[in-house]
């Protein structure tokens, strides 16, 4: 029950975080030098091993040795045995000055990053909060992800709801596209009726969705299990998924993919053809 930073390029081990019950999340914040885990209960209440929330920062804060951690803060979540909700996943907000929690009842909670004081609190899906995605390096509006069937599109500073993309399966990833106005969307049947369903029927292809229009137009097949996460590469000409079927999938797009036009045409384009007529 730990948490791990490695060095991506040699693979080496740079730090364990332990924890005393399995971790459900794990965050760097936008220095580098925060990390954001939370970890779900072990045991009965009475066993002293309670949800939580814990910020790891480099000891000290702006060392050189990335092998050299503390625990800054720790913060106890609600207990599931003492009938609360449980909390999905956890993220740092922009400047990393809260926290966001996400629960399985569909409430989102803004928490003070230093108090853990509840800042603010939306109701944002009919069922439990899958994923979240942030559209970097702005960071100004939150995606989520459902197994209410939706993703919904959240403007952060006034977490008014954009838009919704309604899907026809349980939703348990999301990305936004950095080069296109474009999402991508995972999920599919859980895994307990897997066995029961053809991998067509149980539905676990990545959908994409122009942001804007909410439309579904397109999807990628390959899995034979739900899929669980989504990432697009920065310069949007690849993205990878995982999924329950024990692997990751690389996906390479087409270049009619890479150059496909904007479907609205731009101003520039609107004055030219005006000047021609």
């Amino acid at each position: 029950m730990q948490a791990k930073v490695w060095e991506v390029e040699t693979g080496q081990e740079f730090a364990s975080f332990s924890h005393s019950g399995s971790v459900r999340s794990c965050q760097f914040d936008e220095s580098g030098r925060r990390v954001l885990t939370a970890c779900d209960a072990f045991g009965s209440p009475e066993q002293d091993r309670p949800p939580k929330v814990t910020i790891w920062e480099q000891d000290p804060m702006w060392g050189e040795d990335l092998r050299k951690w503390r625990r800054a803060a720790e913060f106890l979540l609600p207990h599931p045995e003492n009938g609360d909700v449980r909390c999905q996943l956890v993220r740092w907000m922009p400047l990393g000055k809260a926290i966001l929690c996400a629960f399985e009842d569909g409430d989102l909670k803004i928490m003070d990053a230093l108090t853990f004081e509840l800042r603010h609190q939306i109701h944002a899906h009919d069922s439990k909060v899958s994923c979240v995605a942030w559209n970097d390096p702005f960071k100004t509006f939150l995606l989520t992800a459902s197994s209410d069937h939706t993703a919904k599109l959240w403007d952060v500073a006034t977490w008014d709801c954009i838009k919704i993309y309604r899907s026809d399966r349980p939703l348990n990833a999301c990305c936004f596209s950095p080069t296109k106005e474009h999402v991508l969307l995972g999920g599919g049947q859980d895994a307990m009726s897997v066995t029961t369903t053809s991998s067509r029927g149980a539905r676990f292809e990545t959908q994409f969705y122009h942001l804007i229009y909410e439309e579904e137009f397109g999807r990628v097949k390959g899995h034979f299990g739900p899929i669980n996460a989504l990432a697009i590469a920065p310069d949007g000409k690849s993205f990878c998924s995982g999924a329950e079927d024990g692997y990751i999938r690389l996906h390479h797009f087409d270049q009619d993919y890479i150059h496909m036009p904007d479907p609205v045409p731009e101003d520039g384009d609107n004055n030219n053809n005006n000047n021609n007529e």
